[in-house]
């Protein structure tokens, strides 16, 4: 909602300044264009129309005097009460004949030099007369158009009241002419003056009308002409204020920017290296400070220059964006407390963000996160950490299952290297080339098991039930030295931590021994080819010894028959 409101003040602040600078004539006369304006009007008035509206006063007030004399012989009280509201209608009608007439004759509404006082005071009455130039602004951008608009509208309208009235007054004189009858006669010519006044007002006005706005089309010129003046004007006035206001604004940011920079450098206490809670109050303050400051530069430049056009503009912007910030104290008090460190993010701290965890480096309006293992550091703005909440960590604690390079076995069988990490994907490479990828949330619930931090590899043996005797012992000690052997000759001496064979169990059709192999992780890469190495070993044991190995009997005692 805050971006739409800054926008759209943006919108009309652009709006007002460029297409209203010089636009002819039109808009933003001096008092110089006013009398020559002025002084055309009065060159071009219409003598028809000037005769044809003074005509229609002297004609209303003969009908305003005739309806007076009828009052004052009536005795009837509605009849009084009709001819009062007639009386009162004409005295309406010659008002706007009077202000006609002398519109067509200055070519000025006279309305507009009327005073207008105010006895209260009315704090809503002062904004808006603060505001009034924006708005005066505003409303001149379509003042032609809208006049244009309503003229055709009017005129439209007296156009078709046109032939209805002149066909009304046709029939009241064609019924006239052939009635016989000396009072009905009387009585319908009592009718011709009213719509004979009614005739003269349709084409007066009508006069009128296409008099104005043939005035406004002689003053309208081409969208190109107008482009140009505004562009030229804007440059020359306007455009002049308002870079010696932006210009304003940025010099006294970079003052408060240099005298900060200043004081970190020369002061221990503002020293960016001093993270303590005054220090990150004071650069907070310092750089509310330089905005708050640059800002009022803008209404200083603006009030020297004398333009209360961007003046207003400026109010209105301010207000918009104060209106706009209201919705939002309970989410910048939160930020304030993450930048001066006391609230539910800390610097030093563990933070779990992306379903990662992540060590918080440095907060500022950009916090800086990184996770060791990852090798990676994201940049975030400081609202994205609001709702998330850090802890002290131990150094004990892993910051992710595996580091790149590692040999991971996951619980869905993948055996693989991982050659890509990250808190949105993770890549293994398999034996043979082919590579497997996972969104890291998926990778971390399939268990994944490090192996290149040393492992361990098992296998079970079975042997005949005819050599029960040595099970126990020698055998196993014969096996051993004969493994280890065969170890060093693969070439895995080094990498072996440890090695163990012993007895298990006595199963079903054999007696087994069990092979526990440690391994250093840098024999990782063998870890599925050691289970198959050491039963082949076993295997060569057996051979080599004459160990018979057992395979699975089905034994049936059969019972003597007496």
């Amino acid at each position: 909602m805050i971006k739409k409101k800054i926008c759209f003040s943006f919108l009309v602040l652009g709006t007002l300044l460029f297409p209203t600078m010089g636009l002819g004539e039109d808009f933003g006369h001096t008092k110089d264009q006013q009398v020559q304006f002025s002084t055309e009007i009065e060159q071009k008035t219409n003598t028809k129309a000037l005769l044809s509206t003074l005509n229609l006063e002297v004609s209303i007030k003969n009908r305003i005097k005739l309806r007076e004399a009828q009052l004052d012989k009536e005795e009837l009280e509605t009849e009084q009460t009709r001819i009062q509201d007639e009386i009162d209608n004409l005295e309406k009608h010659f008002s706007e004949a009077t202000a006609d007439f002398e519109r067509l004759a200055t070519g000025v509404d006279s309305a507009r030099f009327a005073e207008k006082r105010s006895d209260t005071f009315s704090w809503q009455e002062e904004l808006v007369s603060l505001l009034k130039p924006a708005l005066r602004e505003l409303k001149t951008l379509t003042i032609n158009a809208r006049e244009k608009t309503s003229l055709h509208a009017e005129i439209a309208h007296h156009v078709d009241q046109q032939p209805i009235a002149k066909n009304a007054l046709k029939q009241l004189q064609y019924q006239i002419a052939e009635t016989d009858n000396p009072d009905l006669k009387h009585k319908l010519e009592s009718l011709l003056p009213e719509w004979r006044n009614i005739n003269e007002q349709l084409d007066s006005k009508l006069e009128v009308l296409r008099f104005e706005l043939n005035n406004i089309e002689q003053r309208d010129k081409p969208f190109i002409d107008n482009l140009q003046d505004s562009t030229g004007h804007f440059f020359r006035n306007r455009g002049l204020y308002l870079a010696c206001a932006i210009t304003a604004f940025l010099l006294t940011l970079f003052c408060f920017s240099t005298a900060r920079k200043l004081f970190q450098k020369h002061v221990t206490a503002f020293h960016p290296k001093n993270r303590s809670l005054f220090a990150r109050l004071s650069d907070i303050l310092f750089k509310l400070s330089g905005l708050i400051v640059a800002s009022l530069s803008l209404f200083v430049v603006f009030y020297m220059v004398g333009d209360w056009t961007l003046l207003s503009l400026l109010v209105i912007f301010t207000i918009a964006i104060l209106w706009s910030f209201r919705m939002m104290i309970p989410k910048f008090w939160m930020q304030g407390e993450i930048l001066l460190n006391i609230g539910s993010v800390r610097e030093g701290e563990r933070l779990m963000f992306h379903g990662v965890p992540w060590l918080v480096r440095r907060i500022n309006m950009y916090t800086s996160l990184e996770n060791p293992d990852l090798d990676i550091q994201l940049r975030l703005p400081i609202e994205k950490l609001i709702g998330h909440y850090s802890r002290e960590w131990t150094s004990d604690e892993p910051w992710f299952p595996c580091r790149k390079n590692d040999w991971l076995i996951l619980s869905d069988g993948s055996f693989g290297k991982a050659i890509s990490l990250s808190h949105e994907f993770v890549t293994l490479l398999e034996r043979g080339g082919s590579r497997k990828t996972y969104q890291t949330s998926d990778f971390l619930n399939l268990a994944p098991r490090n192996l290149s931090t040393n492992f361990r590899v098992k296998a079970v043996f079975g042997i005949s039930y005819k050599h029960q005797q040595q099970i126990t012992e020698q055998l196993p000690q014969v096996l051993l030295s004969y493994l280890q052997e065969q170890f060093t000759v693969a070439g895995h001496a080094d990498q072996l931590l440890d090695l163990q064979v012993s007895f298990l169990q006595a199963g079903a059709s054999s007696l087994d021994l069990i092979v526990i192999a440690d391994f250093k992780g840098t024999a990782a890469p063998f870890y599925k080819s050691m289970h198959s190495d050491i039963q082949r070993y076993c295997v060569e044991a057996c051979t080599k010894n004459n160990w018979e190995i057992p395979f699975p009997q089905l034994t049936i005692h059969k019972s003597e028959v007496n």
